[in-house]
């Protein structure tokens, strides 16, 4: 009896990418470069890449069911038997990650200050939508999380390939921190090895490291496991990035001495501080509030 081997790759666990919903009245273009269904293609594509390179799923592929299935079909008339056991070896997911989004706006914006009469033309992008990670065995939400962006478009030529890049590059980042946060896999030479790589992880992006304690957060009404208690050792920058992991060293190199390395021990979350041109900026909005009002 022939027997049909599954590759190391299909053996993690599996994740269906279901392209995002939109409805026609939310969706708004003044631009008119692409409509609703190029939104939500290039998002489910641009997610698509970012899990495969995280190397943590298998990704599977819905939006080419069709072509899929037309394949597997001619297989049925071979007389090879190495090939007939293909048939019946379509996986199932895991997961499944959906979204809808709830706006979509680009419009030309004008913009005239009372102390002047000149007059600013912008062209602003907002986003509204939530999505979500469900565990297909028992339809339990595992994950949810709303995201709302709005973005100064004025200088930017590919609108949609820029808006879609930021996107995934927030949303991929916290669902693979929800199911398989980065951890730490090696400590040698003061450096460290993580268990992510790809694209995504850059030299020069920079994570705050934890160690997690053997002291647990139990839920006082529902006596649930709330997860173990996290101290936070200091923060890293990423140095080397390869396809399946990545390397990083301690910013501040006193704090390696907290480091008494042990598999599973250490994790890391993204590192996210606000620019400081931006809380100045936020200043003199609020010195200049009355004098410049929109009208």
């Amino acid at each position: 009896i022939a027997e049909y081997k599954l590759s190391e790759v299909a053996k993690r666990k599996r994740i269906a990418i279901i392209p995002f919903r939109i409805e026609k009245n939310n969706f708004l273009n003044q631009l008119n470069s692409f409509n609703a269904n190029d939104l939500t293609n290039l998002i489910n594509n641009d997610l698509t890449s970012y899990f495969v390179q995280t190397r943590k799923f298998t990704v599977l592929d819905r939006k080419f069911n069709k072509e899929i299935f037309d394949e597997l079909s001619n297989l049925k008339n071979t007389t090879k038997i190495e090939e007939r056991v293909k048939i019946g070896q379509k996986l199932f997911a895991d997961f499944i990650l959906i979204g809808e989004i709830y706006s979509f706006k680009i419009e030309e914006k004008e913009k005239k200050f009372l102390t002047s009469d000149t007059v600013i033309k912008k062209r602003i992008g907002t986003m509204i939508l939530n999505y979500r990670i469900l565990d297909v065995a028992t339809n339990q939400i595992i994950y949810s999380a709303d995201y709302e962006k709005e973005l100064d478009l004025s200088k930017v030529s590919k609108t949609l390939k820029y808006f879609t890049n930021l996107v995934v590059d927030e949303i991929g980042p916290n669902i693979i921190d929800e199911i398989f946060p980065i951890m730490v896999e090696n400590f040698e030479d003061n450096l460290l090895y993580l268990s992510q790589g790809g694209k995504k992880i850059k030299p020069g992006d920079r994570f705050i490291l934890y160690e997690l304690t053997n002291k647990k957060i139990i839920d006082s009404y529902t006596g649930e496991n709330l997860g173990n208690i996290k101290k936070k050792i200091g923060l890293v920058e990423i140095i080397e990035s390869n396809s399946g992991y990545s390397i990083a060293k301690l910013i501040n190199d006193s704090q390696i001495a907290k480091i008494e390395f042990k598999p599973l021990t250490f994790t890391l979350k993204p590192f996210r501080q606000t620019p400081k041109k931006n809380i100045e900026n936020k200043k003199i909005k609020k010195k200049d509030k009355n004098l410049d009002k929109v009208y």
